[in-house]
């Protein structure tokens, strides 16, 4: 009887050993197939590149509103371009225009050209030795009291990418916040971002926004450039019309 006893609580023994051996076994697996699930884009995909320094711009402008504007009391162009250049100075530009705002009198940079028209409403910062680097910004004055104002960011690499970005704020002196307005700027894009490439240049002389888009011809090897007028209304930019069609070599 006790050698029988015995027998069976072995055999149970058994089968507990192998159970806990299988459940060991299984949890190993499923803890390998978890580490085998988390995986790196930068280390799997060969091709991955981090993002240029005007998409960084572009994916946080819009929901963020600038405060702390105005220096002094005044607030011009130097005032706007030193907000949003500070704000955003992870673009080599902005690095550069803050620079030069702090001290134009001790500006040494001779990789960057500044054109700064502050009775213009107008700056630029564009690169000369610097691959594709260009900056502009300026500003309206709105029928309500508010000013509407402009930065174009562009830059351009070798292998021919190019990363572009339109932004509208509107400044609020009461408030002395800039606001964001992403609506405006795709409203002029939607023109010119069915062509293959575009451009924007904001107004240095006058009001109103040039656009052009760009169609390869790769028969003539030349490109096709249609140029539009974005028209200032005293508040925006709700007329815009093509100028003219002309090809560029």
């Amino acid at each position: 009887m006790k050698t029988k006893t015995m027998i069976v609580a072995m055999a149970a023994l058994s089968l507990m050993l192998t159970a806990c051996g299988e459940k060991k076994a299984k949890d190993v697996l499923v803890a390998e197939d978890k580490t085998e699930a988390v995986s790196d884009p930068q280390t799997e995909d060969e091709d991955y590149a981090p993002e240029s320094e005007v998409e960084v711009v572009s994916s946080v402008w819009e929901m963020s509103p600038l405060t702390g504007v105005a220096k002094d009391g005044n607030v011009g162009i130097e005032q706007f371009a030193s907000k949003f250049c500070y704000e955003y100075n992870n673009y080599k530009p902005n690095q550069v225009l803050c620079d030069y705002l702090r001290d134009p009198a001790k500006y040494d940079n001779e990789d960057f050209d500044i054109n700064c028209q502050p009775k213009k409403g107008y700056i630029s910062c564009r690169g000369m030795f610097q691959c594709g680097y260009d900056m502009e910004c300026c500003y309206w004055k709105r029928k309500n009291g508010h000013s509407l104002v402009a930065f174009w960011l562009s830059e351009g690499h070798e292998s021919g990418a190019e990363y572009q970005l339109l932004a509208f704020y509107d400044y609020d002196p009461d408030t002395d916040t800039m606001t964001p307005e992403p609506e405006l700027a795709q409203r002029l894009l939607d023109v010119v971002d069915k062509y293959d490439s575009y451009s924007v240049t904001l107004p240095e002389e006058g009001k109103d926004i040039e656009l052009i888009g760009y169609t390869d011809d790769e028969e003539e090897d030349n490109c096709i450039a249609t140029c539009f007028q974005a028209h200032w209304n005293g508040n925006d930019f709700m007329k815009i019309e093509q100028v003219n069609t002309t090809p560029v070599p």
